[in-house]
């Protein structure tokens, strides 16, 4: 193979440049050589010959005497690894050979065991074994040295044992990051094996709790959750005797930590308690109340309180968890209420106390903080402890219009599930769900389920406000209610729960009510959705408006042969009143209403996706022929089947997003395909021009392998012959202005599958091999396949789609942003020509801490801007994110108003095209994960 002249240029110059004052004795490679080297390196056409005869001068130069004293040989040889796979064997092999000696320098053998993990994907390695843990542990070297060694001990092969020893030595570390470091491991290790030497686990623990009152606050943090993470396997290891009383100690030592001065440190102690699964309930009360109860007062426990003091008082719990619900960061008081929530389950009596606390940090400034305390409060309701007194029931209701619609949700959910004492109460409740529907209409489903949730449990009431209310829900001659219709359409819900009421004494309903809540069924079955279908529902107000209460005493017998107290029509009074509620009220299956999910979807629905993806292969010989319509109606007839399934589950949203996405993907590709291969004189009518079908099928088809998480192999291999035969057809229609990035692509994807192929795990189909015969006999020239399009067309003639199958979870990533507090008469205010602030609520699902976020602003189509989102966090793709972010927007018009749309776009990365022309903004394709949301601007008074 003959090398491009430029290219045998830049090798000349590096084997010039290599040679130059040392003639080959020495081992060190000059500046120049190194820039030479790099550039052949990083550059993606490169020629595997010369980057073979790089990679020889570079092993010859480590054989020489002194090689391991000139660590730029290494970084050569790592950016070979990185940007050429193929190398991998053989650097590692030399690395192993010449670099990971005992002679070599700390600093640079620990750089070679970072290429070898790099190569391994983070695996151990043979030669990464226990003598060479030790070996490095023992050397004199730097402390940053001394870090990246504890944080990459799981890639040792090291015994836990040993390895829990050196992770206890290090904390007496002299330097704070490596004491951070050494704690960090002993976590981790406790997370992966089980120690059973419980003195070497309380040694450990005793360790972390020394350091709790280090003056590093980010090694006070590491010593929370070491002492969390060693005190549960502490508690684990003791007689059941003793297990109650380490697992105070340990409570308390955490709680003395919730008044660090650090806000960081406050978070983790919360945390830590939260995770504490066995306390007294002593202790628990302690920590609502100022002052030292009585059991608290004389009782103390092992641990350390101060830095002097090692008696652990357990007076010291003494109003931890308030003082966390007043703290004045809003981090720490939601870590405070996720740790309540947590310990709700431990004592009924505590949680009843934590109740009258949570009820003032309802008003809380932070929106986080205030959905944190309503679930709490819906953990607290599930458990049955949730009792609201009358001088807190304003606050509780309050947040029923509160300005967040997260707060509202969460606050309905706990509503539906509390038991009030009074009518009054009762009264107040439902007048605060109506003033709800007033003020945010929007929420009339979520307030209409509550509602009908609410009414269940409390018949005798509902009876009581519905005959309050009867005759303002009279219609007129008109046929018009004589009030506020959203307003009926909740009482009208609220009549419906009384006869499915499960208390035993409920009053007479009149029912002509029922009669007049038929006529507003679509809105009411909207409404209760996620409780009954709308064929349930109308039956069951069918009936009700010809039924009559049946007495208590002659339905209610004793002991078993009780019966449960529904309504019967008159004619069937002698049926069984289980019978005719099991026929009445038989909604899709769902799980305890209690919980707040979802309806489950049936496995049905799973098959069915799978059966339509299954079949799309047989739309492929009607495309070939030219029955396009056919096969349009066919593909949209399966998407309205799909989208007529009632579901909710967040199980299969994914599947189902993947299955509509990839029949709209099939419908592109078929009308893509016949503008294609129609002859110019006979166009297709009726249809887009061929470029731009092409451009939404490649769209489609990027968005497909970027979004989506979890797919099957089968897809996978789909998807991959898709990207084939899609820049297969941009080349033979003719798009000459992209062929690099086609070029690149179609090598990528068809390497690929030769890949898999040579693994064993997938046949290559003759099109594929067509297609790269046809690209190596033209040297990937433009002239050669631009201008000669029937070799390619002659080889796509072999494609034919193939069937695929999901399996498992699979999840796709979306995005939501909304501005904050905007509209069209509540603008935004700016200077115009100065940059202006936008606040916008971003919710992200499925995004990786690695993906590429933009926020993508657009002013009249003319003028767009882009800003990165930096996304930081744990877990490394969590299901729900949530943030609030201000967006500046530069480009402001000398208007008084205007408006622009903003969008988060996913940058993709997994196409190695040329760089976009947006300057600081994505340079590889977009793809959208929500739609455009107006933002509007006013200029400032």
């Amino acid at each position: 193979m003959h090398l491009l002249p430029m290219e045998a240029n830049f090798l000349s110059k590096f084997n010039q440049a290599v040679n130059e004052n040392d003639n080959g004795i020495s081992a060190s490679v000059n500046p120049q050589a190194q820039a030479i080297a790099l550039s052949l390196i990083t550059n993606p056409y490169t020629s595997t010959k010369t980057l073979t005869s790089i990679f020889e001068t570079l092993t010859s130069r480590s054989e020489l005497p002194g090689s391991i004293t000139h660590p730029h040989i290494l970084a050569l040889l790592s950016a070979l690894v990185r940007h050429h796979p193929d190398f991998r064997g053989q650097v590692c092999s030399i690395i192993c050979s010449h670099y990971v000696l005992p002679s070599t320098p700390t600093r640079l053998l620990i750089d070679a065991l970072s290429i070898l993990f790099a190569i391994n994907d983070g695996d151990s390695c043979a030669i990464a074994d226990e003598s060479l843990f030790l070996s490095l542990c023992f050397r004199p070297c730097k402390a940053s040295l001394r870090k990246w060694l504890l944080q990459n001990a799981g890639k040792f092969s090291v015994r836990p044992s040993v390895l829990l020893t050196v992770m206890l030595g290090f904390t007496k570390d002299p330097y704070p990051h490596t004491q951070k470091a050494a704690l960090d491991g002993l976590i981790l290790l406790c997370d992966c094996v089980e120690i059973e030497d419980s003195c070497l686990v309380e040694g450990c623990y005793s360790r972390a709790v020394e350091l709790l009152f280090d003056s590093e606050d980010y090694v006070r943090c590491s010593a929370v959750r070491a002492v969390s993470k060693l005190g549960a396997s502490l508690v684990v290891s003791k007689h059941e005797k003793s297990e109650i009383d380490w697992s105070d100690a340990i409570f308390l030592q955490l709680c003395t930590m919730a008044r660090d001065m650090s806000m960081c440190v406050r978070v983790e102690a919360f945390e830590a308690l939260g995770r504490v699964r066995m306390v007294s309930e002593y202790i628990l009360l302690q920590t609502l109340s100022k002052k030292a109860t009585p059991a608290t007062k004389d009782k103390s426990y092992q641990g350390q309180y101060s830095g002097k003091v090692l008696n652990l008082p357990a007076a010291a719990a003494a109003f931890a968890f308030v003082h966390g619900l007043e703290d004045e960061y809003y981090e720490v008081r939601r870590s405070a209420c996720h740790a309540l929530r947590n310990l709700t389950d431990l004592s009924a009596k505590f949680t009843g106390q934590a109740v009258n606390y949570l009820m003032d940090v309802l008003n809380d400034d932070s929106v986080t903080v205030r959905v944190e305390v309503l679930q709490t409060m819906h953990q607290i309701a599930l458990c049955g402890h949730l009792k609201v007194e009358e001088e807190h029931l304003h606050m509780f209701l309050g947040t029923l219009t509160d300005s967040n619609s997260l707060v509202r949700s969460v606050a309905r959910r706990s509503l539906r599930l509390i038991k009030l004492s009074k009518l009054s109460l009762f009264r107040s409740c439902i007048e605060g769900f109506t003033r709800s529907l007033e003020v945010y209409p929007q929420d009339e489903a979520d307030v209409l389920s509550a509602m009908f949730k609410i009414g269940q449990g409390h018949g005798k009431f509902v009876t009581s406000v519905i005959q309050e209310a009867a005759e303002r829900m009279e219609p007129s001659l008109e046929f018009a209610f004589g009030f506020d219709e959203m307003k009926t359409a909740a009482l009208l819900v609220l009549a419906i729960s009384a006869p499915v009421s499960l208390e035993h004494h409920i009053c007479t309903i009149p029912p002509r009510i029922y009669s007049y809540a038929v006529t507003m069924l679509g809105r009411m079955s909207h409404g209760l959705a996620d409780i009954v279908t709308q064929s349930t529902l109308l039956f069951v107000l069918s009936n009700s408006s010809r039924c009559t209460v049946v007495p208590i005493s002659k339905f209610y017998g004793k002991g078993e042969q009780a019966l449960h107290p529904l309504f019967l029509k008159e004619e069937e009074t002698t049926e069984r009143l289980e019978d005719h509620f099991q026929k009445i009220l038989a909604p899709v299956e769902m799980v305890n209403p209690c919980l707040g999910d979802d309806i489950l979807v049936h496995d049905e629905f799973f098959n069915c996706m799978n059966t339509i993806l299954q079949n799309v292969k047989n739309m492929w010989a009607l495309i070939k022929l030219g029955c396009i319509d056919e096969v349009i109606q066919t593909l949209r007839n399966w998407k309205e089947e799909l989208q007529s399934f009632s579901y909710k589950s967040s199980k299969y949203a994914g599947a189902l997003a993947f299955t509509l996405h990839y029949l709209d993907t099939v419908e592109l590709l078929g009308q893509s395909w016949l503008q294609v291969m129609t002859p110019k004189n006979l166009p297709a009518y009726g249809m887009a021009e061929s470029g731009q079908l092409l451009g939404n099928l490649n769209k489609s088809v990027i968005e497909i392998k970027t979004r989506y998480i979890g797919l099957s192999k089968e897809v996978r291999l789909n998807i991959l012959e898709l990207m084939v035969v899609i820049c297969t057809l941009r080349l033979i229609d003719g798009e000459a202005c992209c062929f690099k990035d086609l070029v690149k692509i179609l090598s990528s994807a068809i390497s690929e599958l030769e890949l898999m192929h040579e693994e064993g795990r997938y046949n290559l189909p003759n099109f594929v091999t067509g297609i790269k015969n046809q690209c190596q006999e033209n040297n990937f020239s433009a002239e050669g396949l631009l201008n000669n399009p029937h070799l390619l067309l002659k080889a796509l003639e072999h494609f034919s789609l193939q069937p695929c199958m999901l399996s498992g979870e699979l999840r796709h990533k979306e995005a939501a942003v909304c501005p904050h507090d905007n509209g069209y008469l509540k603008p935004l205010p700016f200077v115009p020509k100065l940059p202006a602030g936008i606040p916008l609520d971003v919710v992200l699902y499925n995004v990786s801490n690695e993906d590429r976020l933009w926020i993508r602003i657009t002013i009249e189509d003319i003028y767009t801007q882009f800003i990165f989102i930096k996304l930081e966090g744990d877990e490394d793709c969590p299901k729900q994110r949530k943030f609030t972010v201000v967006a500046p927007c530069y480009a402001t018009p000398t208007a008084k108003t205007f408006s622009l749309k903003v969008c988060i776009v996913l940058e993709c990365t997994l196409l190695e095209t040329n760089p976009h022309t947006h300057l600081h903004g994505p340079k590889h394709e977009m793809v959208l994960l929500c739609e455009e949301t107006e933002v509007y601007f006013s200029v400032a008074c």
